[in-house]
């Protein structure tokens, strides 16, 4: 039996951040910021088309199969611990502070079990883990991956500092760069990447949403 699906599930970004009175006519006020998922559109990412040959597991935003050459087989992803979901925060207020909006959890709901862990399984390269942080997002130093519940399928990361090593609780919020000017946000992102989840027994199609 053959599920297809496009398996990115569904994804509740537990975001509380919407910190102060917007500032879109000046930039000198509280924080406005907003984050939102995304699948980076580069080669070995986008939705999952389909399950793996057993349907028992499956990375999440691992792109369309692609030929491996020496096999003659399609895979997706591939390389180990491929798939990539991005988040992305964009400030369209003032500056930030230790405090506005301070020490900020989002919390990533997938819907299905996790099967794979932040600590070398199944292997160092293809664990969970966060990458390629740009604008005020530095991997490691103010973005962490807090807790996992892999049986409820969820990821906690923090946002602050300090966030090393993987499972540390920041105590200080991050000073975001306030917006250029009044029309356009100062833009920061992060990848999650190498996540798998379990799809046995599952009777329906999982789908993006």
């Amino acid at each position: 039996m053959t599920l297809k699906r496009l398996l990115m599930p569904v994804l509740v970004l537990g975001i509380m951040f919407m910190m102060g009175s917007m500032a879109f006519a000046q930039v000198t006020g509280p924080t406005s910021i907003n984050c939102g998922l995304s699948v980076p559109l580069n080669a070995g990412a986008g939705s999952t088309p389909r399950a793996t040959a057993n349907g028992h597991t499956e990375p999440i935003a691992a792109g369309p199969p692609v030929l491996d050459v020496p096999s003659g087989a399609k895979v997706s992803p591939p390389t180990p611990g491929g798939g990539t979901l991005r988040v992305t925060c964009i400030n369209a207020g003032g500056p930030g502070t230790p405090t506005d909006p301070g020490v900020v959890a989002l919390t990533i709901s997938l819907g299905v079990p996790i099967t794979n862990t932040t600590s070398g399984h199944p292997s160092a390269a293809a664990q969970i883990r966060l990458a390629n942080g740009t604008g005020d997002f530095v991997v490691g130093t103010n973005v962490g991956i807090n807790t996992t519940n892999y049986s409820a399928g969820t990821i906690v990361i923090g946002l602050g500092t300090p966030n090393a090593p993987t499972g540390a609780t920041p105590t200080t919020g991050i000073n975001f760069t306030a917006a250029p000017n009044a029309t356009t946000g100062f833009v920061s992102s992060f990848d999650l990447m190498g996540v798998l989840v379990s799809v046995n027994a599952r009777r329906v199609e999982l789908v993006q949403r």
